[in-house]
């Protein structure tokens, strides 16, 4: 089954956090995995935090993390991703940036032939993906 990953999934691989078992049970479960180019930001930028605020050694965090993405089928933030933002209103109670993830994730689902998944741990992602039609684990 194909699966969109979210970058609080792929941190909770990373980090070592309350969701970790969690992730590493959907990451090894699913091997056609896709997500948005702005999952690499949002990786790098979290992880830079959490590195920073523990005085903890990165190199580690981010050879893993340059591992996962090798990983990953990626999709920019293009027109296509723009123009289902616009037409989906029941994108609008999300945070701008989940609002990008939810609609590459319906750009990917439009596309698949079998079941498709959205891989979150974020509420308010989860309610959006469900409330456009995207079955989420």
């Amino acid at each position: 089954m194909p699966t969109y990953f979210d970058s609080s999934v792929v941190i909770s691989l990373i980090a070592n956090d309350t969701y970790s078992q969690k992730a590493f049970e959907l990451w090894h479960n699913e091997y056609n995995r896709v997500s948005s180019n702005l999952l690499v930001i949002e990786c790098y930028t979290v992880l830079r935090r959490l590195t920073e605020m523990h005085s903890m050694q990165s190199t580690i965090f981010f050879t893993r993390l340059n591992e996962i993405i090798e990983e990953i089928s990626l999709k920019d933030v293009d027109n296509d991703i723009i123009e289902i933002v616009k037409q989906t209103p029941e994108l609008s109670d999300c945070h701008s940036l989940d609002t990008v993830h939810v609609a590459t994730a319906q750009y990917f689902a439009s596309f698949s032939d079998e079941p498709f998944y959205l891989a979150t741990f974020d509420e308010r992602m989860l309610k959006a993906a469900t409330a456009v039609g995207l079955q989420t684990v």
